[in-house]
């Protein structure tokens, strides 16, 4: 996994979120989503 040093660019209607001050992808969600639930 790539470790951004400033948030993402992404194209208009990609699926992004907000997560730690930063704009994330999709994985990058999923991936920060399953180590919060802490399996």
């Amino acid at each position: 996994m790539l470790t951004a040093q400033r948030p993402i660019t992404v194209e208009a209607g990609d699926p992004v979120d907000l997560i730690d001050g930063q704009l994330c992808c999709e994985d990058c969600v999923l991936e920060h989503q399953w180590a919060r639930s802490g399996l």
